[in-house]
């Protein structure tokens, strides 16, 4: 449910954009959407993950920008912005604190999945802080290009499928290397005594 309500403010801008055609109108239902999911978070969780506050604050300038202006581009430079304020949080996580942005991520993730990790080195979490941060600067980079080298229908495509795909393959292959030192919480069940009486 929450993978849905996530993509939601995408999926309604990619729907509305296919249907009309209207690049301004599939603006307008993204900020309305982004406005849905941000109450709906509030009502159930009764709080709003940093991410997505800065992604709506994003939105707002750009999607605004975008209406004002009458010009895509603005909107279309929003992935990237994003990608670029996590990288560089990521990056300084690397270098400030006891544990660094992708650890700090990846074990409250895993932890809600009733799975522990057991003693993993400094030098790993290290490694997967600098890829998390690589992934997120070429990802950046590969949302302005088909920004400006494709069709503005192209870019809708590559945003739902192409950005969303990617970063699930990425999630994957950042989990991966964790696998060894992962244990499942199990919770004990009483034995079972039988007594065989003659």
């Amino acid at each position: 449910m929450k993978f849905f309500v996530d993509l939601l403010p995408i999926i309604v801008f990619f729907a509305v954009y296919k249907l009309t055609g209207d690049f301004l109108l599939a603006t307008i239902s993204i900020l309305a959407a982004t406005g849905v999911q941000m109450a709906y978070s509030w009502v159930r969780h009764r709080k709003i993950e940093r991410i997505h506050l800065i992604s709506a604050g994003l939105l707002a300038v750009l999607g605004g920008m975008t209406l004002l202006f009458d010009n895509s581009a603005f909107l279309q430079w929003k992935p990237t912005i994003l990608y670029w304020v996590m990288g560089a949080a990521v990056l300084i996580s690397h270098f400030w604190g006891k544990k660094n942005l992708t650890q700090r991520s990846l074990e409250g993730l895993l932890k809600s999945s009733n799975v522990q990790l057991q003693a993993v080195p400094t030098t790993t979490w290290s490694k997967l802080n600098l890829g998390v941060f690589g992934f997120l600067t070429a990802i950046g980079v590969a949302n302005l290009y088909v920004a400006y080298q494709f069709s503005e229908s192209a870019w809708v495509n590559f945003k739902l499928f192409g950005l969303t795909g990617i970063t699930l393959v990425f999630m994957v292959a950042l989990i991966m290397p964790l696998s060894r030192y992962m244990e499942t919480e199990q919770k004990a069940e009483p034995a079972m005594i039988n007594e065989e009486q003659d």
